[in-house]
């Protein structure tokens, strides 16, 4: 994992407002449907692109629980959360994709957002997402195309296709529930647990 996993001296490359004409977080964030009191789980929440705006919208009555397995990206996280005077609202959790260490049934949503292709066990990562969701709550999935060139996003053979994550979430009792390109390098797919 350790060769796909971001490195955070390039943290500054995910807060470059050239980022917002790849990967515009709030044609992301209009499709995950959001809405204020939420709990929304963002695992591999790196520097907050999708979190802070997140967080404005679920409001004091929502919570925001951000993930990630490396410090260094929640300092910089951290910074951010208290400038913005989002604090109340943010907790913020060292922890892998394949164990959170929140509580269960906490979440309406879970994002994964350019993660899916850095996580090795896949499996152990949908258990515990599926732990996490309330009933009815939804799992969606950003990641890179690998049918477009890069720069940016990691290299071609470290990212897995949305046919390959829907045929894995399938195969394993999930039902998907939305899935395109977003931006120019991305697809965005969504899908809940079938009960």
């Amino acid at each position: 994992m350790k060769e796909k996993l971001f490195n955070p001296e390039n943290a500054y490359r995910l807060d470059d407002p050239m980022r917002l004409g790849f990967m515009p977080f709030q044609d992301v964030i209009d499709c995950m449907d959001i809405k204020s009191g939420m709990t929304v789980v963002d695992i591999g929440v790196g520097t907050g692109y999708f979190a802070i705006p997140i967080a404005r919208i679920v409001g004091e009555e929502g919570k925001v629980y951000a993930v990630d397995v490396q410090p260094a990206m929640l300092e910089h996280l951290e910074k951010k959360v208290v400038h913005e005077s989002l604090s109340s609202i943010f907790e913020i959790i060292e922890a892998s994709a394949e164990d959170t260490s929140l509580p269960g049934a906490c979440a309406h949503i879970v994002l994964m957002a350019n993660l899916w292709h850095e996580i090795d066990d896949h499996m152990a990562a949908l258990e515990e997402v599926g732990r996490l969701l309330v009933p009815g709550g939804k799992l969606y999935i950003l990641d890179w195309r690998p049918d477009v060139e890069r720069p940016p996003g990691p290299a071609i053979e470290h990212r897995i296709s949305a046919t390959q994550v829907v045929a894995f979430l399938t195969a394993n009792g999930w039902k998907m529930d939305y899935n395109r390109n977003i931006g120019r390098y991305s697809y965005l797919l969504s899908a809940y647990p079938e009960i």
